[in-house]
């Protein structure tokens, strides 16, 4: 309950061959641990003809109560996972979060995983002045907050296999993880 709506549209990215077995992906929001349970995942598979990155056919998703996704009719395929949460997420995005940004740019303090994950805004694998200006366009409302559903190495594109996964939900930009504490 405490995260009902905050997340709003989720799509996933496969390449599916049908391959059976199962596979489970337990869902969590990296500020506090929480399971994000109850949320709709929209499903993208086949080829993408728009070029949007995404491919064009579409099932949903619904995590279970525990924060689970069940992709069994996913397994062997490539994954992409791009979520989309409501305004209430740039509440949780303040100065804050742009200071930290950079400090840790010119070294002078060091970013946990999760943190470093949420720094790069951009998601072009390095913290720059560039997430710096994206978390201040976030705060003046330049920009929507976004959040990045990541496997345990922060990467996006997840390799479905038989078995259970983890993924973390991270707001881009709010790198004190502020938000848990604003639902």
């Amino acid at each position: 309950t405490k995260y009902a709506g905050a997340v709003s549209t989720v799509s996933v990215n496969i390449l599916d061959n049908d391959a059976t077995g199962g596979a489970t992906a337990n869902v969590v929001l990296w500020t506090d641990g929480t399971s994000i349970a109850s949320q709709a995942f929209t499903v993208s598979t086949g080829t993408d003809a728009d070029s949007d990155g995404k491919g064009d056919t579409t099932a949903t998703v619904t995590s279970t109560a525990s924060g689970q996704l069940t992709l069994t009719d996913y397994i062997a395929g490539s994954v992409e996972i791009d979520a989309t949460i409501d305004t209430a997420a740039n509440a949780g995005i303040t100065i804050t979060d742009a200071v930290l940004v950079l400090k840790s740019i010119v070294g002078l303090v060091d970013l946990t995983t999760d943190q470093t994950l949420s720094a790069d805004v951009d998601q072009s694998g390095t913290v720059n002045i560039s997430d710096a200006v994206s978390v201040l366009k976030i705060i003046v409302g330049l920009s929507p907050a976004q959040m990045s559903l990541l496997d345990s190495t922060g990467g996006e594109e997840l390799d479905i296999s038989a078995g259970l996964f983890d993924l973390t939900a991270v707001i881009l930009g709010d790198v004190d993880g502020s938000y848990a504490d604003i639902i």
